[in-house]
């Protein structure tokens, strides 16, 4: 089964709590977020993996970080 499928089952099973307390859009958005762009590990090895820099990963690093503060 793929962890997609595994993710939606479990929202299904927990929709009922999420929908009390307001939160199943934010759940379900950033799942989907998760899904499309990666983990930060990911996006890291594939930032690597592009020109095997490490200056690459920091500045990965860096945007998601400056990412979340805007």
């Amino acid at each position: 089964m793929l962890v997609r499928e595994l993710l939606d089952r479990l929202v299904e099973l927990i929709r009922p709590a999420l929908e009390q307390l307001g939160d199943l859009g934010f759940v379900t958005e950033g799942l989907a977020a998760l899904l499309e762009r990666g983990n930060g590990a990911r996006r890291q090895l594939n930032a690597f993996r592009a020109r095997g820099d490490l200056s690459d990963v920091v500045s990965e690093i860096a945007e998601a970080t400056l990412s979340t503060c805007r």
